[in-house]
C-alpha cells in the first residue's frame, strides 16, 4: 500500500493513506504498530482524512526504518533518500532555515538555541525608547503650573525685576527637572515590572520538557500548546488535538473569532489558545512576528492616570474654581480702590500663583511609586501604579479552591472500583506507595476491576511526568492528571499503557464537566471518559464488577453515590471514569469507579482570614469542586460558619439578579460554579458597592479576574491568559502575600490623600490671605516669589517625606474607600480657611501695630509654614480623621519636619535669601504668636475632626 508524505520534521511526520479511507480498524492497528517499535513517540490517527501523525527519536530510528516494520507499505523515493533533503521537499510559510532544523521531539539544543538568539535576538516586541530627560524637562513646561510660572517670570522681567524673575525662573526650572525626573523613575519601576512579569513558555530543549521566559523562544523551537495559553511567537502547528484558538486580537472582534487549527497551518503570536493542545515550531520571533509588524507601526503608548491621581486632579479642579472666585474678588476689590494696572497685575498673579499646586502631580506619582516598590518587596509586583493604592480598596476576597486554599499537592487517597474500597499511601508526586484492601495491602494489578481502572486513568490523561534536576518527577498540564499517572507507577502498570494512537478527542469543557480520549487498542477503538460523576454517570449503563461488565441497576447507582458523598466529606476531589469499547459504543459506557483526590488545606490561612475579617475583608471561595469537597475545605478555614450553606452553580443558574444579590450577600462558598458565573459573583458583589479582588490561576478563573477591581493571579502557576488579565502578579501563591498587599495599598493610597490635603490646604490658606488682604485694602500680603518659596520648596521636603511613609505599627486600618472626595474637599476648605485666617489676622494686626511691611508679610509667611510643619505632627488615619498631635514615628517625617523648619528660618536669617523674597527678621514675641496661632489652628482642626470619628463605615457583606 503506497503512503504519502504530507510533512515532515526529524522526529516528525505526517502519512497519508488513501487506500485506508473508511477503514479506521486497519488505520489504527498501523499506527499501533508503528508505536510499538523501539524510539518511535506517540501516534495520532486521524480515520476521517486517513492520515496520521508518528513521532520518533531520529537519534535511534527513522522514518523509513519505522515503516519498513509494516508489511506493505511502500513510500516512493523515500528509501535512501537524506532527511535533509526530505524536509527540503516540504513547503515551509517562513523561514525555512529555521524549520528545517533538529527541532524533533528532542527539540533544539542548548548551544544551538543559545546562537540563534544571537542571530535573531530576543523574543520581544518592538517599543519605542523611553524619551531622553532633556525632552522629558521640556514637556514640563506644558501644564498649568508652569505657564503660571513663565508668566510670572516675563511679569518680572517687564517691571525690571531682575533679580526677581531669575528666582521665578529658577523655581519653574526646578520643577521641571523634578518632574523629568519624577516620569524617568516610574518608566523604569514599570519595565522592571514588565519584566518580572513576563510569560513564560514550554519548550523542548536537548529532549526535555521545560519552561522557559518566553523572552528566549528562537526560530526553530519546538514548543507545547495547551488550553489558557497565549501563542508567544509566530508558529506552525505540528500537533493539534482539538485545537482552538482565538486570533481576533490581529483582525478585530468583528473579522474573525475561534477557529480550530490542524497540524501545517500558521498560528500567529498573541492568539489565545481556548481549547484543546498541540506542538508547534517556531516560526519567527519578536519584531519578525505578525504583532511585531502591527506594533512597530504603533506610537509608544501614553499611561492613564490612576484613580488617586484623578481624585487630586477633582481636588485642584475645585480648588481652582475657588481661585477663579478670589482672583475675580482681587481684582475688583482693586478697581474699586482704584489700585494701578500692574498692581492688579501682580495681585492677579499672586493669587493664580496661590491657586495651583504645582509639585501635586510629581509627589503623588512618586508617593504611588514607592507604594509599587513596597509591594515588590513583599512579592506582589502590579502592572501600573494606580494598582498600587486601589488594592487598599478592597472589601472582598474571592478566591479558587486549589492551589490557593489548598497546598496543591494532589494525591489520590482512595478508590472506589468494582464495589469494592482502596486506599493508597504516599503524597505528593513521589512514585512510592502502597495499596490497601480492607487495610490489608494487596497487588492492584490482581484485581482485575482495579486494574481496568487504572489502564482507563492513564489512557484518558493529556499530563506528562518529567524528572526535574532534582531527580524528582514534575507534571507538565494538570496537576490532578499528574496523580493519576503517579497512582498508574505506584501501581507497576506497564509503560505502554497510554502511549497507543490517539484516533480523536474531546477537550475538557466547563460546561459539561468531563473530557473524552479514542485511541487504538488492540486494532480497535477504545474510548475513555473522566469528569465530575455527575457528568459521567448518565453516559454510562453498565458498571465493572468482577472483571466482567454488569447492569448499572438502581441499587449499584446509589452505592456510587454515597462512595461519592463518602469522599467528598472528607474534602477529596472526586473524579469518576468510563470506558466503551468500539467505535459506536451503542449501548453505553462502563463505568470504571471513582477516585478521591485529597489536597490539603493550608491551615496557616486561619489566622491569615480572622485578621482579614477585622479588617473589614471578606473571603469567598469559588470553585468547580463538589460541594462538601468545598464545604469541608471551607469549614477547616473557618470560612464557613454556623448555618452557612454552599450555594452550587445549579442553584445559581436559576436566580434572578435581585435574588443573586441577596444569595451572595449570605454565602461565603461556592461550588460547581462555571467559569461564567464566577464573574457573574463578582459582578454581583460589585454591584452592592464593594470592591472586589479574585485570586486565581486556571483558564476558568480568567473571566473572573477580568471582572474583579483587583485581579491577582500566582506568577509561576497561572495560566497566560488569567495572567494577562491580572493586575497584581505575586511570586508567591499565599494568601498573606496578598493580605499585605491590602495594607500597603491602604497605606500608599493614604498616603496619596496626605499629601493633598497638606498642599491644597496651603493653597487654600493662601488664597483666603491674598483675598482677604484685597477686600480691606491692605497691600498684597504674599509676593508672588514668597508664594513660589512656600508652594515649591517649603513644601517638598514634607510632601516627599509623606509619600514614603509607613503605616503606624499595630494601628488597625481601615479600608480606604474611594468616593472620598467630597470628605478631603470638607477638611481641605475648613482647615485651610483657618490657616489663612490665622496668617491674615497676625498680618492685619502687624500693619495695625505700625510694623513695616516685609516684617507684616514674614509673619503672615511664616504662620502659613508653621501650620504646615505642625500638620506633620497630627497622627492620621486612611480617612484623613486625625487624633491627636504627636511625634512622628518614622525618621523621615521628623526631617521633613526639620528642614521645613531650617528653610523657614533662612527666609528671615539668611540675607541674601531675604532681600530676594522681601522678609525680615522676627522678633521673639513674633514667634510665639506666629507658634500659638499654628498651634490652636491645628488643635481646632483636631478637635473639629475627631468629634466625626465615630463615623461608622459600612460594613462588607
Amino acid at each position: 500500500m503506497q503512503v504519502e508524505l504530507a510533512h515532515y520534521l526529524p522526529g516528525r511526520a505526517r502519512l497519508r493513506l488513501p487506500g485506508l479511507r473508511g477503514r479506521p480498524r486497519d488505520l489504527a492497528s498501523i499506527g499501533q504498530t508503528l508505536a510499538a517499535v523501539p524510539g518511535a513517540g506517540r501516534v495520532q490517527v486521524s480515520p476521517g482524512s486517513a492520515s496520521l501523525v508518528l513521532t520518533f527519536d531520529p537519534h535511534r530510528t527513522s522514518l523509513h526504518a519505522l515503516l519498513s516494520r509494516v508489511p506493505g507499505l511502500t513510500m516512493p523515493g523515500m528509501a535512501g533518500l537524506p532527511e535533509r533533503e526530505a524536509a527540503a521537499a516540504r513547503p515551509v510559510p517562513a523561514r525555512p532555515d529555521a524549520v528545517r532544523s533538529d527541532a524533533a521531539r528532542t527539540g533544539l539544543s542548548t548551544r544551538e538555541a543559545a546562537r540563534r538568539r544571537q542571530t535573531f535576538g530576543p523574543n520581544l516586541l518592538p517599543a519605542r525608547p523611553a524619551p531622553p530627560f532633556w525632552r522629558r524637562f521640556l514637556g514640563e513646561f506644558t501644564d498649568l503650573s508652569s505657564v503660571i510660572l513663565l508668566g510670572g517670570t516675563g511679569f518680572s522681567v517687564l517691571t525690571g525685576r531682575v533679580w526677581e524673575a531669575l528666582a521665578v525662573g529658577a523655581a519653574a526650572g526646578l520643577n521641571a527637572v523634578i518632574g523629568a525626573w519624577r516620569s524617568g523613575q516610574v518608566d523604569v519601576a514599570v519595565a522592571a515590572m514588565q519584566s518580572l512579569t513576563s510569560p513564560n513558555a514550554t519548550a523542548v530543549r536537548d529532549g526535555r520538557v521545560t519552561v522557559i521566559p518566553a523572552a528566549d523562544l528562537v526560530p526553530g523551537d519546538l514548543i507545547l500548546l495547551q488550553a489558557g495559553d497565549h501563542v508567544p511567537a509566530d508558529v506552525v502547528v505540528a500537533e493539534a488535538m482539538d485545537l482552538e484558538a482565538d486570533d481576533r486580537h490581529l483582525l478585530g472582534a468583528d473579522a474573525a473569532g475561534p477557529k480550530t487549527y490542524a497540524a501545517n497551518q500558521f498560528l500567529p503570536a498573541g492568539c489565545e489558545i481556548l481549547r484543546g493542545h498541540g506542538e508547534a515550531v517556531v516560526l519567527s520571533t519578536g519584531a519578525d512576528t505578525t504583532l511585531g509588524k502591527i506594533a512597530q507601526t504603533l506610537g509608544r503608548t501614553e499611561r492613564l492616570p490612576s484613580h488617586v491621581q484623578r481624585r487630586a486632579a477633582w481636588l485642584a479642579r475645585d480648588l481652582l474654581k475657588i481661585a477663579l472666585l478670589g482672583l475675580g474678588i482681587v481684582t475688583g476689590v482693586g478697581l474699586l480702590w482704584g489700585l494701578p494696572p500692574t498692581e492688579l497685575l501682580q495681585r492677579g498673579l499672586s493669587v493664580a500663583t496661590a491657586s495651583v499646586p504645582e509639585g501635586l502631580p510629581t509627589y503623588i506619582t512618586l508617593a504611588l511609586a514607592a507604594g509599587s516598590r513596597r509591594l515588590a518587596r513583599r512579592n506582589a509586583f502590579v502592572r501600573d501604579l494606580s494598582t498600587a493604592a486601589g488594592v487598599g480598596t478592597v472589601d472582598v476576597i474571592c478566591t479558587d479552591k486549589t492551589g490557593t486554599l489548598t497546598r496543591g499537592e494532589m494525591t489520590v487517597r482512595t478508590i472506589f472500583a468494582g464495589n469494592h474500597w482502596w486506599t493508597v499511601s504516599g503524597t505528593g508526586f513521589d512514585p512510592t506507595g502502597q495499596f490497601l484492601k480492607v487495610g490489608e495491602p494487596a497487588d492492584p494489578l490482581a484485581d482485575p476491576d482495579l486494574r481496568a481502572f487504572l489502564e482507563a486513568a492513564v489512557r484518558c490523561n493529556n499530563a506528562t511526568l518529567v524528572d526535574s534536576p532534582d531527580g524528582s518527577l514534575e507534571v507538565r498540564g494538570s496537576q490532578t492528571e499528574g496523580a493519576l499517572l503517579i497512582l498508574a507507577l505506584k501501581a507497576g502498570l506497564p509503560r505502554e499503557i497510554g502511549r497507543e494512537p490517539r484516533l480523536g478527542e474531546e477537550a475538557f469543557h466547563p460546561a459539561l464537566r468531563r473530557m473524552t480520549l479514542t485511541l487504538g487498542v488492540g486494532g480497535m477503538p477504545f474510548t475513555c471518559s473522566k469528569g465530575a460523576p455527575e457528568a459521567i454517570l448518565p453516559l454510562c449503563d453498565r458498571v465493572l464488577i468482577k472483571g466482567g461488565p454488569e447492569s448499572l441497576g438502581a441499587p449499584v447507582r446509589d452505592a456510587i453515590l454515597d462512595a461519592q458523598r463518602t469522599m467528598t466529606a472528607g474534602g477529596q476531589r472526586v473524579l469518576a471514569l468510563a470506558y466503551a469499547h468500539g467505535p459506536d459504543r451503542p449501548n453505553g459506557m462502563i463505568f470504571a469507579g471513582l477516585v478521591g483526590i485529597v489536597d490539603p488545606p493550608r491551615l496557616e490561612l486561619r489566622p491569615v482570614i480572622q485578621r482579614l475579617r477585622k479588617r473589614s475583608v471578606q473571603v469567598i471561595m469559588l470553585t468547580g469542586d463538589h460541594p462538601d469537597t468545598a464545604a469541608s475545605v471551607a469549614r477547616d478555614l473557618r470560612i464557613l460558619h454556623g448555618n452557612q450553606e454552599v450555594v452550587t452553580g445549579a442553584q445559581l443558574a436559576k436566580l434572578n439578579d435581585q435574588d443573586l444579590a441577596r444569595v451572595v450577600n449570605r454565602s461565603p462558598v461556592f461550588a460547581r460554579v462555571t467559569p461564567e458565573q464566577k464573574a457573574q459573583v463578582v459582578r454581583a458583589l460589585q454591584q452592592h458597592g464593594l470592591t472586589v479582588a479574585y485570586v486565581g490561576d486556571g483558564i476558568d478563573d480568567a473571566p473572573a479576574v477580568r471582572a474583579a477591581d483587583i485581579g491577582v493571579v500566582p506568577r509561576d502557576r497561572a495560566a497566560d491568559v488569567t495572567r494577562e488579565a491580572a493586575s497584581i502578579i505575586l511570586t508567591d501563591d499565599r494568601l498573606q502575600t496578598l493580605e499585605t498587599a491590602i495594607e500597603q495599598g491602604r497605606n500608599t493610597a493614604a498616603n496619596a490623600d496626605e499629601i493633598a490635603r497638606y498642599l491644597l490646604i496651603a493653597n487654600m490658606g493662601e488664597i483666603l490671605l491674598l483675598a482677604a488682604s484685597a477686600v480691606f485694602g491692605m497691600p498684597l500680603a504674599l509676593l508672588p516669589l514668597q508664594l513660589l518659596w512656600l508652594n515649591l520648596i517649603g513644601d517638598g521636603p514634607a510632601a516627599l517625606a509623606l509619600g514614603e511613609r509607613h503605616a503606624p505599627p499595630g494601628e488597625e486600618r481601615e479600608p480606604h474607600r474611594r468616593p472620598l472626595v467630597r470628605s478631603l474637599e470638607r477638611e481641605i476648605l475648613l482647615h485651610g480657611l483657618g490657616v489663612g485666617a490665622a496668617a491674615f489676622g497676625l498680618y492685619a494686626t502687624a500693619l495695625a501695630g505700625g510694623y513695616a511691611l516685609p516684617v507684616a508679610r514674614a509673619l503672615a509667611f511664616s504662620a502659613l509654614s508653621a501650620s504646615q510643619i505642625l500638620y506633620l505632627f497630627r497622627c492620621r488615619t486612611a480617612l484623613g480623621t486625625p487624633c491627636g498631635l504627636r511625634l512622628p514615628t518614622e525618621p523621615s517625617v521628623t526631617l521633613a519636619a526639620v528642614a521645613s523648619g531650617l528653610l523657614l528660618l533662612a527666609t528671615m536669617y539668611f540675607p541674601p535669601l531675604a532681600r530676594t523674597l522681601g522678609t525680615a527678621p522676627l522678633s521673639m514675641g513674633q514667634w510665639l504668636a506666629v507658634l500659638g496661632t499654628a498651634l490652636a489652628v491645628n488643635l481646632s482642626s483636631v478637635v473639629r475632626l475627631s468629634l466625626r470619628r465615630r463615623a461608622a463605615i459600612p460594613a462588607p457583606v
